[in-house]
């Protein structure tokens, strides 16, 4: 027997989900010392951000599970993870210099 590939996927992109997630609020203090003028401003597009990833998440995957099965949302959400991590590579931007 075996496990199938949408259980080993899902369990995949868990795991994956579980070492990104304590980094929210870390990405959130880069931001706020990216903008030290317009710290509401950055925190506000941050969170609003956020919320909409998460919206648009739940959207796409319901669309997936709906129109192809309920394996396809993992293979959806691994493609989007693999699209992230492709975009955020390549747009790596320097950390703030923060002199004390």
């Amino acid at each position: 027997m075996g496990t199938p590939p949408g259980v080993a996927a899902g369990a995949w992109a868990r795991r994956q989900y579980s070492g990104a997630a304590p980094w929210t609020p870390m990405s959130e203090q880069a931001i706020l010392l990216a903008s030290p003028d317009a710290r509401e401003a950055a925190s506000s597009l941050f969170v609003g951000v956020f919320n909409g990833a998460i919206a648009l998440g739940a959207l796409v995957g319901g669309l997936a599970a709906d129109g192809i099965g309920t394996t396809a949302v993992m293979w959806v959400g691994g493609a989007l993870a693999v699209g992230a991590l492709v975009t955020s590579a390549a747009g790596r931007a320097s950390a703030p210099d923060v002199a004390a």
